[in-house]
């Protein structure tokens, strides 16, 4: 009987042995050196016989990774659905909750940030997309598809606040029925100059070609009456020649130059040659006369710059630029309106291309070198995409009068890569990079503009397709 008992037992607990070994192996990367030296066919059968139980563990935290995911997406659409059965247009205000205050720190500065959240903003391609402006009293907020909503910043505290919406003529302006749906055509950007409120967004010049153009408003006027101040008559195709279109790809960031003028950055639609194209608009950054519609160059080899910083007292302009697959990156003139600086988008970066259509790689090599085919090097690059968007300066800093730091906002979706965070750079006399620190947000920096106070700004924070939109107040070095 004992010996009968032993023939049972000795086998299962030799199988319980080995899965717990096998289990610690896996865990601790112990089989790595044997797991290169076994085939993919044999792999796969130990998944699917020794270790089905490491892969139905593995599926289990999928599926309840996924199911998470419905649950939040199924409570956004119940939101949704109440508002357009209270509003069957447009919601009179876009209700924000507070969601909590929080002290970040560098090595060197500390951020506190105060946020409030809101269902109310729809979804656009990457999540739930707005840009933010204000007149310096007043803080605009104008999601991807022309929502405007408008209030008192110093009424933005409390448990939370209701933000009223402006009427506005944009869906007359904008007929395009693609901008108004989950989709990359759309809002770009945001400024208030000399009284106006100005949007660039995706135009449809003609069927199936689409340009970059600003429409303005009277921010002084109850409703908000929008007019095309800038539309240029270069388009590109949606079924073009070169295989390849990106309205994501397109920049749009909008600085004031002095009246009548504007700096303005373009994409180049994901149409790469279009960058070393002098006589064309896109991938630039250009200098506006919007009394005339003119445009001068500033500098060209750009893919897609999101961030621009100006500062013409000290002959300085950044742009910061998606780059393809990694290869992001800011790009410093240190003289804005000399001859164009040239960029080298996409003869050369530092990234790689999402495709390897040898058409592509024939017109834009991606060479690693800047400077030995002729263009400026960038002054930070990244080798994981970061996806720049606004660009602006720290407040000065009392500790230390003569520093000059910039912070970048990142979008992406992954904050161990650099996404999701706000990115300190420090600057010399000549405007070389000395430092560079970050804090992480753990959500996509879409956009962020000073506040009238000194030391204050507000970020637009733009989640995820399952998260809400964000405004966020921010004292820096409080």
């Amino acid at each position: 009987m004992k010996r009968f008992f032993w023939v049972l037992i000795f086998p299962l607990a030799v199988l319980v042995g080995l899965y717990f070994a096998g289990t610690y192996a896996y865990s601790n990367r112990l089989y790595a050196p044997i797991s290169n030296m076994i085939s993919d066919e044999t792999k796969d059968k130990l998944r699917n016989t020794v270790l089905i139980f490491q892969t139905k563990a593995a599926l289990e935290q999928d599926v309840a990774a996924l199911e998470r995911q419905l649950e939040q997406t199924e409570e956004v659409q119940e939101l949704l659905e109440v508002a357009l059965r209270n509003n069957p247009n447009l919601p009179e205000y876009l209700p924000f909750s507070f969601v909590s205050e929080q002290m970040l720190e560098t090595a060197r500065d500390r951020f506190a940030l105060t946020s409030f959240e809101t269902p109310f903003i729809p979804q656009s391609h990457f999540g739930r997309r707005a840009y933010l402006e204000t007149d310096g009293a007043d803080l605009f907020v104008i999601t991807a598809m022309g929502t405007v909503g408008r209030m008192p910043v110093n009424e933005m505290a409390g448990a939370g606040f209701d933000m009223p919406v402006v009427a506005t003529n944009l869906p007359q302006l904008i007929p395009n029925p693609e901008f108004y749906e989950v989709n990359q055509f759309s809002i770009k950007d945001a400024l208030i100059t000399d009284g106006q409120l100005l949007l660039s967004y995706s135009k449809s010049l003609r069927p199936g070609c689409y340009t970059l153009a600003i429409a303005a408003a009277d921010i002084s006027d109850q409703d908000l009456v929008f007019k095309d101040i800038f539309v240029p008559q270069e388009c590109v195709k949606e079924d073009n020649d070169y295989g390849i279109f990106q309205p994501n790809q397109t920049g749009g960031r909008m600085l004031p130059r002095g009246p009548g003028r504007l700096l303005f950055s373009t994409g180049e639609w994901g149409v790469h040659p279009l960058a070393q194209d002098p006589d064309s608009l896109f991938g630039k950054v250009v200098e506006i006369n919007l009394s005339t519609g003119a445009f001068e160059v500033i500098s060209m080899g750009h893919r897609n710059p999101q961030g621009l910083y100006d500062d013409p007292a000290s002959s300085l302009l950044v742009a910061a630029e998606h780059g393809p697959s990694g290869g992001d990156e800011v790009n410093i003139n240190r003289s804005p309106g000399g001859k164009p600086e040239n960029y080298g988008w996409p003869i050369a970066s530092y990234g790689e291309h999402y495709n390897i259509d040898p058409e592509v790689d024939r017109q834009a090599p991606l060479h690693k070198s800047h400077a030995e085919h002729g263009f400026i090097e960038p002054a930070i690059s990244y080798e994981i995409s970061v996806s720049p968007s606004a660009v602006l300066r720290m407040p000065p800093d009392p500790r230390d009068p003569d520093r000059y730091a910039l912070m970048m906002g990142t979008m992406g979706f992954d904050y161990g890569e650099g996404d999701e965070s706000l990115h300190i750079f420090d600057l010399d006399a000549e405007f070389n990079v000395t430092a560079q620190e970050r804090i992480i947000l753990d959500d996509r920096v879409r956009d962020m503009i000073a506040l009238p106070q000194p030391g204050q700004y507000a970020l637009y924070l733009e989640g995820d397709v399952y998260e809400f939109g964000t405004i966020a107040l921010m004292t820096v070095n409080p």
